[in-house]
């Protein structure tokens, strides 16, 4: 298998970018912009609609009765070029035009798939820029439903998860959600003693999120994430950047704001998730040990000289203090009555009838994601003991993580001149009266 990139370009594909404009045609039109994006003919059967986008529509949307043969007096479309749309929760409404030339929307996908680009680049081209392109031009598109009979959610939406639940499919045994999370967060931001710190300590971990968040990218695509939503962060431009997208370079002070949480959920074929989730792990504590690595070799210049033993205990300390968690599961393999009660999976008995059957039934998707985070929380309650022995005579405690002990020599009166020597080298990040470990 070639990875995943076919795949996920054909899946998402499977509707065309102007879905809205003519629910009725909406099948053809999608063929030829495939086909516009792809310089070659395109079926049907190609788009990899069928059952990942029944999948995907049942985990975005409340069922909707089934048209069958009465499709055409179900659909419904804009008048004069103009949608009518309504919230699904503020009952707020506003109208969108879509008055829209299928030749144009062409030009602007032409635009977006130079032949010469590898199918990987040409599908994060697309994911990226197209809604941004085209809503320059029919702002209209930014909003427009994927379901216009039940528009709460955008067609760009939809396209990303019939992708990602495409190549769950194809990948490999049936989709899993992994979620993988990063701690202890709070004694670390608890810690900060200013806004500095704390916006370094967030910047800090946003970094080893997206670290972590790699080796799904690389097996996945961007499409696989549920959470975070990704699609213009400046770190996933900066990565968007390397494989070959041609996108405006991210400003330094936008890659120095913290964008990502501690945890991400995404789903990804079952037979991938035990590897994924062992690269996330690894991913994320080699970032780790790569930034600390830098902060070392930065003070090792100024400190060895006269403190040739200060930093004795850094490998014990950064390899012990974060805890990277990762779990899996496969959505057809849980039993949801069993693990989250009857009275929750009853919550959508009433609307069952109307759903997919199996995988897709009404209250299974987010029945999944609640089970996700129960094991995640289950997997967390086993506290992160780390393995740091220090042994030896060594210094106090750090002020701030006072399970580590402080940088430096042990005796006090050398530990006090150590740190006088840091206020002065960096003031803007060490006083005289700090008593840190490696990881502050």
């Amino acid at each position: 298998m070639n990875g995943p990139w076919e795949t996920l370009l054909l899946a998402w594909l499977h509707d065309p970018v102007d879905k809205a404009t003519d629910i009725k045609t909406h099948f053809a039109r999608a063929k030829r912009y495939a086909a516009a994006v792809l310089d070659r003919e395109v079926t049907e059967a190609d788009l990899k609609g069928g059952l990942p986008d029944q999948l995907a529509s049942a985990y975005e949307r409340l069922p909707m009765p089934d048209a069958r043969d009465r499709y055409d007096e179900r659909a419904v479309g804009p008048e004069s070029g103009r949608l009518e749309i309504v919230h699904p929760l503020s009952a707020e409404w506003r109208e969108i035009d879509l008055d829209i030339a299928e030749k144009d929307v062409v030009d602007v996908l032409r635009s977006l798939s130079d032949p010469r680009l590898s199918l990987k680049t040409k599908f994060l081209t697309l994911w990226r820029l197209s809604p941004e392109r085209l809503s320059e031009r029919w702002p209209g598109l930014r909003l427009q439903p994927a379901e216009t009979r039940c528009p709460d959610h955008t067609l760009w939406h939809h396209l990303d998860t019939t992708a990602a639940v495409a190549w769950a499919l194809r990948g490999g045994s049936g989709p899993s959600l992994l979620s993988f999370k990063i701690g202890p967060v709070q004694p670390f931001i608890e810690a900060a003693r200013s806004l500095r710190d704390l916006f370094t300590g967030s910047y800090l971990l946003s970094t080893l999120m997206f670290a972590a968040s790699i080796p799904v990218l690389d097996a996945c695509g961007p499409t696989a994430f549920v959470y975070p939503a990704l699609r213009g962060l400046p770190l996933m431009d900066q990565w968007l950047l390397q494989q070959g997208v041609q996108i405006d370079p991210p400003q330094s002070e936008a890659l120095a704001r913290p964008s990502i949480p501690h945890r991400f959920l995404a789903v990804v074929p079952d037979a991938l998730a035990e590897k994924l989730m062992t690269q996330s792990r690894a991913a994320a504590r080699s970032k780790w040990v790569e930034i600390a690595s830098g902060v070392r070799a930065r003070l090792k210049f100024e400190l060895d000289e006269d403190w040739p033993s200060w930093d004795r205990l850094w490998d014990a300390q950064i390899e012990s203090y974060f805890d990277f968690r990762a779990t899996a599961f496969r959505l057809a393999e849980a039993d949801h009555e069993a693990l989250l009660g009857r009275e929750r999976v009853d919550r959508f008995e009433s609307i069952k009838h109307l759903g997919w059957s199996g995988n897709a039934k009404p209250g299974g998707w987010q029945n999944s994601v609640e089970i996700s985070a129960m094991l995640m929380d289950a997997s967390t309650r086993i506290r992160h003991i780390p393995e740091y022995r220090p042994e030896g005579d060594v210094p106090q405690k750090c002020t701030l993580l006072g399970t580590y002990e402080q940088m430096g020599p042990a005796a006090f009166g050398r530990s006090t001149a150590f740190f006088a020597k840091l206020a002065e080298l960096y003031p803007k990040t060490y006083k005289e009266s700090d008593r840190l470990g490696c990881a502050t």
